[in-house]
């Protein structure tokens, strides 16, 4: 209870130091919104020019198309938590690792928190709840569906994020590794598109190991009633808990490996 009580009262310091940041530099704030808006109308017109040139996914109408791009904004949304991460070879070869060497506290978890942007996350996850709002409207779902489908989401973009920050971590043991582990995770960005258009094997690939499948495509069969949650939210869940102890794991060994500029 009393680590819940601190990790709230962290939260809170840095979201208000956050708030205080964006309020001085106001431009910040709208380059963020037109950030967002940017990529919402992106994602419209990508799917406008496919319908124009009469592309077509089987089983896939646009009320579906509609919440798979929902389910890809809460993934960003949760994706953009641990956006730390992306620049943690550069505090490490640069010595600044060490201000977040504070005795009682997880280092990674100040590396995360001092580069959360709530504003973002904010945005994204209320245009989600928008397109299950507009979804819903075309498509009387169950909402014991729509919750359990959000859950196999959720722990897939985390079990996602995990895996991202592990691969970060391996900048303890050689410095620079941006470029290699871009180029190996921007398999993220098929999750734009309805997985079960690949083989069976690449879908079935996507769902055990790197969860692809499991953040859009799974989840919103789920909403509209074509797949059972059971199995997905094992997976989800059964992964989330491996890949935090694993990452607990390996965060301890790495940090070991860390040569601090100070004392």
């Amino acid at each position: 209870m009393y680590s819940i009580s601190k990790n709230f009262k962290l939260l809170k310091r840095y979201l208000t130091l956050y708030t205080k940041n964006k309020l001085e530099f106001k431009f910040e704030s709208f380059s963020t919104v037109f950030g967002v808006l940017i990529t919402i109308f992106n994602n419209f017109i990508f799917w406008i020019a496919l319908k124009n040139v009469g592309v077509k996914f089987q089983n896939w109408d646009y009320n579906k198309i509609l919440l798979l791009i929902g389910f890809n904004f809460l993934f960003i949304s949760i994706n953009s938590i641990f956006f730390g991460f992306r620049d943690l070879e550069y505090k490490i070869i640069s010595g600044e690792f060490d201000m977040f060497m504070v005795r009682g506290q997880n280092p990674f978890k100040l590396v995360l928190l001092e580069r959360m942007n709530f504003l973002y996350i904010f945005l994204n996850l209320i245009f989600f709840i928008v397109c299950i709002v507009i979804s819903q409207n075309s498509f009387k779902f169950e909402i014991i569906n729509v919750l359990l489908a959000v859950l196999v989401s959720i722990f897939a973009s985390l079990n996602f994020s995990l895996l991202y920050g592990m691969f970060s971590l391996l900048a303890f043991y050689f410095g620079k590794i941006f470029y290699v582990r871009e180029l190996f995770f921007s398999i993220k960005d098929s999750k734009n598109y309805p997985m079960d258009i690949f083989p069976k094997v690449i879908y079935n690939l996507f769902v055990y190991t790197i969860p692809i499948t499991l953040i859009s495509t799974v989840p919103t069969k789920i909403a509209f009633g074509e797949n059972r949650a059971g199995k997905y939210i094992l997976i989800s869940i059964a992964g989330f808990i491996l890949l935090c102890t694993i990452f607990k794991l390996f965060s301890k060994k790495a940090l070991k490996h860390y040569v601090s500029t100070g004392n």
